[in-house]
């Protein structure tokens, strides 16, 4: 609900961008714990292809929580 006491409304290009974001921010999380998990001694490339996974989710991820708190102001 919106301050005024009516209902918030999402357009259609607000919720093509917020799942686009959505889906690549979950490839990333995805990415990085099979490459976590699953690659026992990463050579420096796979390592560093770990770490631009982890900070593309968290960027990601700061990305979807300010589309969700730009559209409730």
């Amino acid at each position: 609900m919106s301050p005024g006491g009516g209902a918030t409304t999402v357009d259609r290009n607000f919720r093509l961008v917020f799942f686009v974001v959505l889906g690549f921010t979950v490839l990333f999380v995805g990415g990085a714990i099979y490459s976590g998990f699953f690659i026992a001694n990463p050579t420096p490339s796979q390592a560093s292809t770990t770490e631009w996974l982890q900070r593309a989710a968290w960027a990601g991820l700061g990305v979807i929580f300010g589309l969700l708190g730009g559209k409730t102001v």
